[in-house]
């Protein structure tokens, strides 16, 4: 991921009715902290920041008074409607230590489980990764094209790029293609007991199907 340069000014004023002369100024407030160093307020302008964050920035050069500060934007925060950004938080970083942060997961393809009337779900849309700062992706990108019906992938399954690791839990389901819509468990259960029943299946082995077929119910 290239490294954003945002211009940013140190704040002369804060409290709430700063804040909001600055943001009706096209200005959002920040602060910078972390590394045992001062910690710093400042504005950075609403449309630059926006642009880059929209384009998947993570990893900023922040130039304020005549310093440049190497950071990463640690949360973005919104007004109580989610439309407008309020305030954002960067965090210094060491381009030689690993950093932890979250990542959208994008999913690409139509499931082949869906051409039999499957859903998919994504269960989770962001996961943490740990990587150098300049080697934090944009994005995870995952193929579900293949993924048949009661198929899904784990966050074991992400293919990630060189030097990045996720911590999460390896059973931690991404995307599930679930039962086609308005059938339930237990009539798809009834309806192949009985097509078993009808070719004279032997009920010890009605029972062994109907374990190994059991969904997984971890999510």
């Amino acid at each position: 991921m290239e490294t954003a340069v945002l211009e940013a000014t140190d704040r002369q004023k804060t409290g709430t009715l700063a804040s909001r002369r600055e943001r009706s100024s096209g200005k959002i407030p920040g602060v910078l902290y972390g590394h045992k160093e001062e910690t710093r307020t400042f504005v950075i302008d609403a449309e630059q920041f926006i642009e880059l964050f929209r384009h998947g920035a993570r990893m900023v050069e922040l130039k304020i008074g005549g310093n440049t500060e190497q950071a990463i934007i640690k949360e973005v925060q919104y007004d109580h409607l989610g439309d407008t950004i309020v305030h954002v938080d960067f965090i210094r970083v060491s381009m030689t230590e690993k950093v932890a942060v979250s990542v959208e997961v994008v999913l690409h393809g139509t499931p082949a489980g869906t051409h039999e009337g499957g859903h998919l779900d994504q269960p989770i849309h962001q996961v943490t990764v740990e990587c150098l700062p300049n080697r934090i992706p944009e994005k995870i990108d995952v193929n579900v094209v293949d993924l048949p019906l009661h198929g899904s992938i784990s966050v074991a399954d992400l293919q990630l790029p060189e030097g990045v690791t996720c911590p999460m839990a390896p059973d931690l389901k991404i995307a599930i293609v679930h039962e086609p819509r308005g059938v339930k468990p237990e009539e798809a259960e009834g309806a192949e007991a009985e097509e078993l029943e009808e070719g004279s299946a032997e009920p010890e082995v009605i029972r062994q199907k109907k374990e190994e077929e059991e969904p997984d119910k971890k999510s």
